[in-house]
């Protein structure tokens, strides 16, 4: 009977390596594993209830939100259009990316007394997952604040430094990044942390 050749190290280093390289074909990319994680915290959201913001004045009642809405921080960037609808409800378009991925969501809003409600949450590249945002205006310009952020912004606008449009979206879809963003928030973004839950 024939005896079978006993392997090298080569053909051993080799047969590992086509498995390996087999392996990461099966294996999802980056990309989509940010993607999958993204719409799986969205999924997991538990709805809490709206906090109301100290000062309601700043809320505002008369916007016509249809259009883009963009929050950019570094390598990540969210953005919002809403399209009305026959019903007075909007469609939807959310999409957020990031470094190592991102997502695109489609959701139903509802917009009451300066407050948007959407459907189901959305989850942000960083640890920001919400179903809850206010329009306000501040020094006359209209924003988009997420609820989960407004203890947050609610310290930076009293803080009177700037640091509150670290926290908002702005119309338009090539809204510049704020460029004086507070310590505690460039911190956050960094380590992937969110530092506020909405109330």
């Amino acid at each position: 009977m024939k005896r079978l050749r006993r392997l090298t190290v080569v053909e051993w280093l080799t047969i590992l390596g086509v498995m390996l390289v087999l392996g990461g074909l099966l294996l999802p990319d980056s990309a989509t594993t940010t993607r999958w994680r993204l719409e799986e915290r969205a999924r997991d959201f538990t709805s809490v209830s709206v906090a109301r913001l100290a000062d309601e004045t700043i809320v505002a009642m008369d916007v016509d939100i249809t259009g883009t809405w963009t929050c950019s921080h570094r390598l990540n960037r969210s953005e919002f259009t809403f399209s009305p609808r026959p019903d007075g409800q909007f469609n939807v378009d959310f999409s957020r990316s990031g470094c190592l991925g991102g997502c695109q969501l489609r959701r139903t809003a509802s917009i009451d007394r300066g407050v948007i409600g959407l459907d189901a949450a959305v989850a942000e590249y960083l640890p920001r997952t919400y179903n809850t945002l206010y329009v306000i205006r501040v020094h006359g310009a209209v924003y988009l604040l997420p609820a989960e952020w407004l203890s947050d912004f609610e310290r930076e606008l009293d803080a009177d430094a700037g640091g509150w449009e670290w926290y908002v979206f702005r119309r338009g879809n090539d809204a510049n990044e704020p460029s004086n963003a507070p310590e505690h928030a460039s911190r956050a973004f960094s380590n992937g942390q969110s530092t506020a839950r909405a109330g």
